[in-house]
């Protein structure tokens, strides 16, 4: 019990004693006289201010309710205010813990067991998907067990209430970014393919006892910067059967449309691989419509569908083309995209060293340009350009991309950024964020490759090149890196201006 805590004050329920707090509100357990039992309330800190705020509450409520009854989904009996006017949900107590507990405690899960955790899962999430509800919280501490062994999921819809995304001055983010898909960290994308991930993310957790890509030490950008970058670690050589580590590497494909269709696909390939390992198929109840389907419900067992081809992990560095303006994007969204750029942008925009372009003041010697190799880049290194390439636009657009790239070799990170587009995601992030990402990086010998007129009057550059990098900032902790690029360069008049990148190939060790 947690003490110096005051008490909820929600009717119904006695003796409340605090059996944890997280970055949102407290976890209590009461009893409730009227029935009988006792049950878990969480209280969000926030309070409900507004009309529009206490509506939002009330649908994300109902949207749990219509939940309850699924058997491996935590059923929520009520919710309201305190009187102090915080919102509380009162559900079923899971007496026997999350599987957080169970890993701290026991460390990695067998792998036999965390397939047949998953397919209930997987049938819990089909379910709210066919209800038209996302989690977007799924983690081990999000899968809690009753008292009779079964395991539930819980927090469905939490992490949407008023007051529950949050982060705190120095942009830490108190949600659970560890199992967060790269979409929703990067653009705040949330979809069913999300949900997908952080099954996935969830799944290497318990085999391993920790998530994939968090390390002991390391700041919150890094690890964010580990999830939109580098493949999913190999399970196999901890024993983990192939058929089982195809599944989880594609649930955490990077792009959304490497995973699943659906969470019964997943669940069919999840069965798929109990039957591949000789264990019993675990039953995944799904309840409701497909989508498209007929407007009746049924509880059914997912059938065996064979393993599903499994593309290879893409690793690249994520994509930096502006996604399509919206309405203003949540603070922990906005914060996450911010930090991730520091992080990532010397691996999203590399070229050689070579002329500036005419914003940048040229030196009278050749600057030093200093990386994990501590060699120096030469000035004459002028970009090349392949065999057979041509286009009008050819020089500008050597001009714009060995500009950028020289400033940032020699540490020239003003006038690298006067030559980003201002509508792109890193020249939004602003100079002194963007440029405590590039301190280590140098760029040798790149190849135009291909210049060619995009949609919508830019030109689309393909660039081939290596760069040595510090092993944080490197694809799977690689200081030497192959590269191939395509950029995306914008007016305005009267030149161009990089707009984004993206990968051609995964990149590969030197």
């Amino acid at each position: 019990m947690i003490s110096d805590v005051p008490e909820p004050g929600i009717p119904g329920l006695a003796r409340p004693e605090v059996v944890g707090q997280g970055g949102y509100g407290t976890v209590y357990t009461a009893e409730e006289p009227e029935f009988g039992r006792r049950v878990a309330v969480k209280v969000l800190h926030e309070r409900l201010d507004g009309d529009g705020v206490r509506r939002a509450f009330v649908r994300e409520c109902q949207a749990m309710g219509a939940l309850s009854g699924h058997p491996h989904i935590v059923t929520v009996h009520r919710s309201g205010t305190t009187a102090r006017g915080e919102p509380y949900i009162v559900m079923d107590l899971m007496s026997a813990g999350s599987l957080a507990d169970r890993i701290r405690r026991d460390g990695p899960l067998p792998w036999a067991e965390v397939l047949d955790v998953a397919v209930t899962v997987a049938g819990a999430l089909e379910t709210a998907h066919r209800a038209g509800i996302l989690h977007l919280d799924l983690k081990p501490a999000n899968v809690l067990v009753s008292r009779y062994g079964e395991p539930k999921l819980g927090d469905f819809g939490i992490s949407r209430l008023p007051g529950v995304t949050e982060t705190t001055a120095v942009g830490r983010i108190r949600a659970s970014a560890a199992y967060a898909s790269p979409e929703r960290l990067l653009e705040g994308h949330a979809t069913p393919a999300a949900d997908l991930y952080g099954l996935g993310a969830t799944m290497f957790a318990l085999l391993t006892g920790r998530p994939a890509f968090v390390t002991d030490t390391e700041e919150l950008f890094a690890t964010v910067a580990r999830i939109a970058r580098d493949p999913v670690p190999d399970l196999r050589p901890a024993g983990v059967p192939d058929a089982v580590c195809r599944v989880v590497e594609r649930l955490m494909a990077k792009a959304p449309g490497d995973r699943f269709a659906s969470a019964a696909e997943a669940a069919e390939a999840l069965q798929g691989a109990q039957r591949a390992t000789g264990q019993p198929v675990t039953r995944a109840v799904v309840d409701g419509p497909a989508a498209g389907g007929p407007g009746t419900t049924a509880t059914v067992y997912v059938p065996r569908l064979p393993p599903p081809a499994v593309p290879a992990p893409q690793f690249a560095p994520p994509p930096t083309r502006v996604p399509p303006r919206r309405g203003r994007r949540p603070l922990v969204v906005a914060t996450v995209a911010a930090v991730l750029v520091a992080a990532l942008a010397t691996i999203a925009f590399l070229q050689l060293v070579d002329r500036p372009r005419s914003v940048s003041a040229a030196p009278s010697e050749p600057a030093a340009a200093t990386g994990t190799s501590g060699a120096a880049l030469p000035r004459e290194h002028l970009a090349d350009v392949a065999p057979g390439v041509a286009h009008p636009a050819l020089e500008e657009a050597r001009t714009v991309i060995d500009g950028y790239v020289a400033g940032i070799n020699e540490n020239r990170y003003a006038d690298a950024f006067a030559l980003l587009h201002p509508d792109s995601d890193i020249a939004r992030s602003g100079l002194e964020v963007w440029a405590k990402g590039q301190a280590t990086t140098v760029i040798h010998n790149p190849v135009l490759t291909a210049v060619r007129d995009d949609d919508a009057d830019g030109l689309e550059v393909d660039v081939a090149f290596t760069s040595t990098q510090s092993a944080e900032l490197g694809p799977g902790g690689q200081t030497c890196t192959n590269w191939q690029l395509t950029y995306r360069l914008a007016g305005p008049a009267p030149g161009l201006l990089i707009r984004g990148a993206r990968t051609i190939a995964p990149p590969q060790a030197c």
